[in-house]
């Protein structure tokens, strides 16, 4: 079982050990209290029980598919606060921008010598046709995801949908792509398209489990012509 369900055992086990001990304390005082310290310590050990249980089971497959949050996503999400840069915030996006060239070459086409050449121009021409939302831990860029007004603006094309490496399974990602589609939504798209890797089964899963299905749409990778590109939708209307 995971270290979550093994701690919170442990802290139905400690609730009930302290109400028991007010129980006694008040046992020869007020037996009325006692006995509803009694009932409440009954039902928190019941509980802590029913935790104890799955302490070191692990449920056999099912047979059926599941699709299942990648590892870590299950527990609490990071702390983190999300916002769409204005345009005065140019230089996260090359912060950004810089990072992803470091990382994750097969799913983004920018190299880091393009990204040190971008001007600032450049990179306030962007404003024009992409929104940014950013995620921010401890005021530091930890995530970013970008829509991209094309042709129907009321069918963006989400971006570069993107996790630092040390910020990943904390379910950074969920929560931005919940933000980027409430604003799309509050913005009246009817939808929201996007391109991924076939094999990229982190991200893919990542877009199932926000609304996301196959349009049947494929085409070739960017850089590996072995490699698919698949389209996906969402629709918000």
């Amino acid at each position: 079982m995971s270290g979550w369900s093994r701690a919170r055992a442990q802290l139905f086990q400690g609730v009930k050990n302290t109400i028991d001990g007010l129980a006694q304390l008040h046992r020869k005082t007020n037996s009325e209290f006692s006995g509803r310290l009694r009932k409440a310590a009954d039902e928190v050990g019941d509980a802590a029980d029913e935790a104890a249980k799955g302490v070191g089971h692990h449920p056999q497959p099912s047979g059926r598919a599941v699709l299942a949050r990648p590892s870590g996503d299950t527990g609490p999400a990071d702390p983190v606060a999300i916002r769409r840069l204005e345009p005065n915030e140019w230089r996260i996006n090359r912060e950004i921008a810089l990072a992803m060239a470091d990382h994750d070459g097969l799913d983004f086409p920018s190299r880091r010598a393009d990204m040190e050449k971008k001007t600032e121009r450049e990179f306030l021409a962007d404003f024009d046709r992409l929104e940014s939302f950013v995620a921010f831990r401890d005021g530091r860029p930890v995530g970013r995801i970008r829509l991209l007004h094309g042709d129907d603006p009321r069918v963006p094309e989400m971006k570069a949908v993107w996790v630092s490496p040390d910020a990943r399974g904390g379910g950074i990602s969920d929560q931005l792509m919940a933000a980027t589609l409430t604003w799309a939504r509050r913005h009246e798209c009817s939808a929201v398209t996007l391109w991924v890797r076939e094999n990229n089964e982190h991200a893919v899963n990542l877009y199932l489990r926000s609304g996301f299905r196959p349009t049947g749409d494929s085409g070739p990778h960017f850089s590996e012509p072995e490699l698919r590109l698949i389209e996906m939708r969402i629709d918000l209307a």
